[in-house]
């Protein structure tokens, strides 16, 4: 990120000879890319894998337990029959 928003990073080079835009708009854009930033991932560029593999521990547990759950009924019905 700090390499898109840095002066001479990506960000300015871009802004200043592709769209030839004045370089001074490049502070504009970057910061408002990095407010879109911060709304977006509350918990950091970071923190993201981290959640994303919380949920799916969390989806695997739960499928875990229904499984077993499932399994459970299966044999309480098949000794009532």
């Amino acid at each position: 990120m700090a390499g898109i928003i840095a002066p001479n990073g990506l960000n300015f080079n871009f802004v200043e000879n592709i769209l030839h835009i004045d370089p001074s708009y490049a502070t504009l854009v970057g910061g408002i890319g990095l407010i879109v930033t911060a709304v977006r991932n509350p918990e950091g560029i970071a923190g993201t894998p981290r959640l994303l593999a919380m949920q799916k521990a969390e989806r695997k547990a739960r499928k875990a337990a229904l499984l077993k759950q499932q399994a459970e009924l299966n044999r309480e019905n098949e000794g009532a029959t």
